[in-house]
């Protein structure tokens, strides 16, 4: 990538052609994009709570209905 850092002369010192081809180098970079890794998204389910209540034992249900009563 062409900085101003790299200027070896001055800009009034270059030629045409040559100050051409340094802002040709200079808007190349500007537009190629920079392309980033895509992380791995996590896969979150979320579950009903048809399901949740669907995988307890009956003693279980039983426990979690007394506990809702009291609330």
């Amino acid at each position: 990538m062409a900085t101003i850092n790299d200027l070896n002369k001055s800009v009034s010192e270059m030629s045409d052609g040559e100050l051409f081809d340094r802002i040709r180098d200079i808007r190349r970079y500007r537009r190629t994009p920079v392309i980033r890794k895509n992380k791995a998204k996590k896969t979150t389910t979320k579950a009903s709570a048809d399901s949740i209540v669907a995988k307890l034992s009956s003693t279980e249900v039983a426990d979690l209905l007394k506990i809702l009563e009291r609330s």
